[in-house]
């Protein structure tokens, strides 16, 4: 077995249907799927600035009812992965964030959504350091 389905099969059992969040902490929460171009595009984006910001964590909600579209649509950007993905077939974890479009990223700062970014944007940085400082507003 290859050693990306072994580590996709370990997401699914693992952390289906879970979403933990500390309190102390920033999170950066990117719903996406193979379907979806923007989403594509995104995940590139989403993986610099996982390397940039430690100061924030990034998790990717995999959102393809298919496992099996989930695994290629993976395996074929793996490089980019460098943040943990959960893999959400059944969609029981984007039913609690009812996002209106795709790609869809929510800001999470003490365990709430405090903003949120939906469809393609065209510096996903800028537009999260602006959703970051809306958050810091509203405290």
């Amino acid at each position: 077995m290859k050693k990306m389905t072994l580590l996709f099969l370990l997401s699914c059992a693992l952390f289906a249907n879970s979403l933990e969040f500390d309190a102390d902490k920033t999170y950066v929460v990117s719903f996406f799927a193979s379907w979806c171009g923007s989403c594509k595009k995104e995940i590139p984006q989403l993986s610099r600035i996982a390397s940039e910001r430690k100061d924030i964590e990034i998790i990717g909600v995999d959102v393809d009812k298919d496992p099996q579209d989930a695994q290629k649509f993976q395996e074929e950007l793996r490089e980019y992965f460098t943040f943990r993905v959960i893999n959400d077939s059944s969609n029981e974890i984007i039913k609690e964030y009812k996002p209106i479009g795709m790609p869809a990223l929510y800001i999470v700062q003490n365990k709430q959504a405090c903003a949120k970014i939906f469809g393609a944007v065209d510096d996903l940085k800028v537009s999260i350091n602006e959703a970051l400082q809306e958050c810091k507003e509203s405290k």
